[in-house]
């Protein structure tokens, strides 16, 4: 009798768990795509995200329904056709960073509600490839430069505030701030033999061990590792491009799960942003051409996690 009841008990102790860990599978919501490439990704309020493509050299904003349609509401044009931009989106001001770094270096403050250039400054003399993020506590910019190694803090005015160089042999990718104010990085191109995560403190050094090494595909190695994206709890989700998933790592990064993968339908995930209010995340999935590696389309799905 007794073996009986801790089989029974067992077996209901399964089936809730497979209830819980059914129920945190993140759903699709909605998917949009015109066949470009999508560089830039931002959620403002009341269900509007903002692209920027590949050589469109506009600023598209679209509402978002839960029936799955995206409707473009409006296309700005932010400059030349042939510039590349990254993007990001200050809440409390409600401007878009805009940062273009194919032909100008430079950092665009916008302002959303009536689209218009409120400031603009260069932030580097490198032409080299750089990345955005902004950090939601205080709303500080963060500037992510591959070829000098460094990440430059601005306050939402512009305003420099501190320059990390960055302790590494590889060119970084994207930084984030973590809750405990140290920083993720991302290092890793298609030519490179490490595919990293790595902790640094602002003085720009290491702390603790990176996740990943040597590219591949197992759970604990990285392949073409872009950009990052803070959730409340002090996790990390990351979007491991050449492997068609996004990662959910631990707070001190020593981990991972995968959080979405190419069965959810992912391709080569570029840019991530999560609602937490509504429990949303967007993703900016692009296909890239196999020979040259190059991202050939585009489009942005939105999952409910």
């Amino acid at each position: 009798m007794a073996i009986m009841a801790k089989l029974i008990f067992s077996i209901v102790t399964l089936v809730i768990l497979s209830v819980f860990v059914t129920a945190e599978k993140p759903q699709l919501l909605a998917t949009f795509s015109n066949g470009t490439p999508v560089y830039g990704l931002a959620v403002l309020k009341n269900n509007l995200i903002a692209v920027s493509r590949e050589n469109s050299g506009k600023l598209q904003l679209y509402n978002v329904a839960i029936n799955g349609l995206f409707t473009e509401l409006n296309s700005v044009d932010m400059a030349r056709s042939d510039s590349y931009y990254d993007m990001a989106y200050l809440n409390k001001s409600e401007q878009f960073v805009l940062l273009n770094w194919l032909d100008s270096n430079k950092i665009i403050l916008m302002q959303s509600r009536f689209p218009y250039e409120v400031k603009s400054w260069n932030f580097t003399s490198d032409t080299t490839m750089a990345s955005l993020a902004v950090t939601e506590s205080d709303q500080t910019i963060i500037v992510t430069e591959g070829m000098s190694k460094q990440v430059k803090i601005y306050d939402p005015s512009g305003k420099l505030l501190r320059t990390i160089k960055l302790q590494m042999a590889r060119s970084p990718r994207q930084a984030i701030r973590l809750s405990n104010n140290l920083y993720a990085v991302t290092a890793g191109y298609e030519t490179t033999e490490s595919h990293l995560v790595c902790r640094f403190n602002v003085k720009g050094y290491v702390v603790g061990r990176c996740f990943g090494g040597r590219p591949g595909n197992s759970i604990n190695q990285l392949n073409v590792p872009a950009r990052m994206v803070l959730l409340n709890d002090g996790s990390v989700l990351l979007a491991d491009m050449k492997n068609s998933r996004i990662l959910k790592l631990n707070k001190d990064l020593s981990s991972a799960e995968i959080f979405l993968g190419a069965s959810d339908g992912i391709h080569q995930p570029y840019r991530l942003y999560a609602d937490e209010s509504k429990r949303i995340l967007y993703v900016a999935d692009n296909t890239l051409d196999p020979v040259t590696s190059y991202a050939v389309s585009g489009r942005v799905i939105a999952f409910r996690y």
